[in-house]
């Protein structure tokens, strides 16, 4: 069971067993029900899971699992798009509430519905070969309604986008939306996901002189459906600026200071091409023991296929694969290094129907492993990480979600890991350093800056004390670093915070307490272009008792 601040209720259950005392046929049940507000005001986080397992021992050889999953999530818009005029914009002081609701109650909302089955199977062959597949077929569907400020800025650049000039469009928009107010969009979006994917891996392990082996091949087989309608107010907005229709502007904005939004009306879902995506792909991957020496090599051939029912498609294949070496010294250090490359297809489209090319990467990573005992670890790592394609928001259209894909990015970066236990304390330590860069971009707007919303640091420390067998205690520090808004014109300043714990075991009972934000700090997470920030998480509570029958 779990309590907590926002009116947040949980109850769940996790039980397994045998079915009618048979050893060779065993269940699981795991299912859990909430009911909760989130921080801002009339969004919920409500949730309703049922996972259902059953697990059956065919003979000594071969086992067969199956589970299935239902899940029914009923939230809303958690991130609002706050104009940055009224938030980092200002004075602490002056800034909008971090609790701030902008769009209208009986619109919002984010519902989401997850239905799945999964079936899992292993068979021994002989002494040196076993047989897997995994298969699982899922179903989704999502409504998505929000209503979000667009900052003046924000409109001032689709206007420009469209040949205005920038001091007329200032001009205009300044004067059709007076004060704090901004002009408000609305969107209302509907998915259904249909994705079946079905792996096959033939594992063995063999001696070859010194080395010892274990050898996995594979083929992989998925198809995802995605269908998606949409409606949104944008063109209604953009028309009602340039022939300057007052009375229908007056609907479409608010002062987010004492917001009073109008409900949408009219809206009719257009639907939008469906697309289709295939892929198969072949695998192979060997685990090499030689005295001290770890050995990885791996290699995968894949081919997609992605099809829209207005007759655009696209294919491609890759060959990806990764390579990796580890010594292990006899005093814990293990150093390693290695190299991989990915390549994952992509759903979807850009605003023109295009659809999206594989996302690509490869990763160059080295580093040190030390662990001289079970009470000490430390993991340091760096890396180097080249991406093509990567999922942006699109410049040109500023006022909605739509997206494209950039060039090329890169990603340097420095990680570092402790974990060390005492008799009664014991401590975790996270550092990490990460330098982004677009290096690659068609449309300019990107191009030399950082990632939007990336932190170049971040850290963390935490530890716990057991003060007796039933009672522990825990205290820690989380430290986020700035980061940039993706344009090079604004940075959301870093933050530190502070979570706690407190656990107590009673009988068959354990009780516990966290918190996090510990102190309650007031923070902007990130802020994306020059419209939109978005507040971080602020003081949050969780009781929990938990009982073992």
């Amino acid at each position: 069971m779990q309590a907590g601040n926002r009116s947040r209720a949980q109850v769940g259950i996790d039980t397994q067993g045998s079915v009618a005392g048979r050893d060779d046929l065993n269940y699981r049940l795991v299912a859990l029900g909430r009911k909760a507000d989130q921080q801002v005001d009339h969004v919920e986080d409500d949730r309703l899971l049922i996972n259902p397992s059953l697990r059956w021992q065919i003979n000594e050889d071969a086992d067969l699992t199956v589970i299935a999953l239902t899940q029914r999530d009923k939230s809303g818009s958690t991130l609002q798009f706050l104009p940055q005029e009224t938030t980092i914009g200002l004075p602490e002081s002056q800034r909008l509430p971090t609790d701030t609701f902008l769009g209208h109650p009986d619109f919002d909302k984010y519902d989401t519905e997850t239905d799945s089955i999964t079936l899992k199977y292993n068979q021994k062959i002989n002494d040196t070969w076993k047989y897997s597949t995994n298969f699982r077929h899922l179903k989704g569907e999502g409504e998505y309604n929000s209503q979000y400020a667009i900052s003046k800025q924000g409109i001032i650049d689709a206007l420009v986008a469209q040949g205005q000039t920038n001091a007329f469009a200032t001009a205009l928009i300044n004067a059709q939306f007076p004060g704090n107010n901004v002009p408000m969009l609305s969107e209302a979006i509907h998915r259904k996901l249909s994705s079946t994917v079905w792996d096959h891996q033939f594992t063995t392990n063999f001696t070859t002189g010194a080395a010892e082996h274990e050898l996995i091949l594979g083929v992989d087989l998925s198809r995802n459906k995605l269908e998606e309608s949409r409606w949104n107010n944008q063109t209604e907005l953009l028309t009602a600026i340039q022939t300057n229709d007052t009375a229908t502007l007056a609907t479409l904005q608010v002062d987010p200071f004492n917001p009073n939004p109008s409900l949408p009306s009219n809206v009719n879902l257009t639907k939008r091409p469906t697309n289709t995506l295939k892929q198969e792909g072949i695998y192979i991957q060997d685990s090499i023991r030689i005295n001290q020496w770890d050995l990885n090599a791996g290699l995968r051939w894949t081919h997609y296929s992605s099809k829209f029912d207005n007759g655009t498609r696209t294919s491609d294949s890759k060959v990806s694969g990764r390579l990796g070496a580890l010594y292990n010294f006899d005093n814990g250090v293990s150093p390693y290094v290695s190299v991989a490359t990915a390549f994952e297809p992509t759903t979807g489209s850009d605003s023109n129907n295009n659809p999206f090319k594989a996302q690509e990467n490869i990763q160059y990573e080295a580093g040190i492993k030390f662990q001289p005992d079970s009470s000490l670890s430390l993991h340091t790592a760096i890396y180097h990480t080249t991406e093509e394609n990567r999922l942006e928001r699109d410049p040109d259209n500023p006022l909605l979600g739509s997206r494209i894909q950039l060039e090329e990015v890169t990603i340097k970066g420095f990680e570092a890991e402790l974990r060390k236990d005492w008799d009664r304390f014991s401590l975790l330590a996270n550092y990490t350093h990460a330098k982004t860069e677009v290096t690659k971009d068609s449309t300019g707007k990107f191009l030399n800056n950082e990632l939007a919303g990336r932190p170049k640091d971040m850290a963390s420390v935490f530890g716990k004390y057991r003060i007796n067998e039933a009672l522990e205690v825990g205290l820690g520090s989380r430290y986020i670093g700035s980061s940039d808004n993706g344009l090079g014109t604004l940075r959301t300043p870093s933050v530190t915070l502070y979570d706690a714990l407190a656990s107590y075991d009673i009988a068959d009972w354990q009780l516990s307490l966290n918190v996090r934000n510990l102190a309650d700090k007031e923070f902007i997470s990130s802020c994306s272009g020059d419209s939109a920030c978005y507040y971080g998480e602020r003081r949050t509570v969780l009781v929990n008792a938990r009982y073992e029958f």
